[in-house]
């Protein structure tokens, strides 16, 4: 029953990634492109930066973005944090991320790189996971989500009983 939220939190990934690239590459590249010029080492410097603010996008300003529970139903504001988050997480996770990136790229060997990115790639996307579905165990604990029935039974997922002894009662409001 699990499995049936398991499609909301890959969709919500996958479009993230796909933001998340786009942004690191005109960003991630410009960085780049002027940390190269300055370090004259510009293969190691580019992949760097690209590398970096890709993960510093995804994770500094995609996730809070995808994990607002306001903002996985819609509503009124919805627009507002977008924008808020979007002019004060993008450069920032941008820049953040590139610069590490440049640093891990000009400092590590090869071999150290791809021990490191394979950390990050199983701790990032691990961290995403559990974030994006606790975020909508949580909406869907609170509101109807019909991508949860199942049509062989008329029973609630367990997911959804899970999330709701995590969630506080529906008149906690902070």
């Amino acid at each position: 029953m699990s499995a049936l939220l398991l499609y909301p939190v890959l969709l919500d990934l996958v479009r993230g990634t796909i933001a998340a690239l786009a942004i690191a590459l005109v960003g991630g590249g410009l960085i780049g492109a002027i940390a190269g010029a300055v370090n004259r080492r510009w293969r190691r410097t580019l992949a760097g930066s690209l590398i970096g603010s890709f993960w510093g996008v995804l994770l500094l300003a995609i996730l809070p973005i995808g994990v607002i529970p306001g903002l996985i139903g819609g509503g009124p504001y919805a627009g507002v944090y977008v924008l808020l988050f979007a002019v004060i997480l993008l450069p920032l996770g941008l820049a953040v991320g590139a610069t590490l990136g440049i640093l891990i790229f000009l400092r590590c060997s090869p071999p150290q790189i791809r021990r490191w990115l394979t950390w990050v790639v199983i701790v990032g996307y691990g961290v995403m996971t559990i974030a994006l579905t606790l975020s909508w165990a949580r909406y869907c604990s609170r509101n109807y989500c019909e991508f949860l029935e199942s049509p062989n039974v008329g029973q609630t997922p367990m997911i959804v009983s899970l999330a709701s002894a995590i969630a506080p009662p529906a008149h906690f409001h902070p």
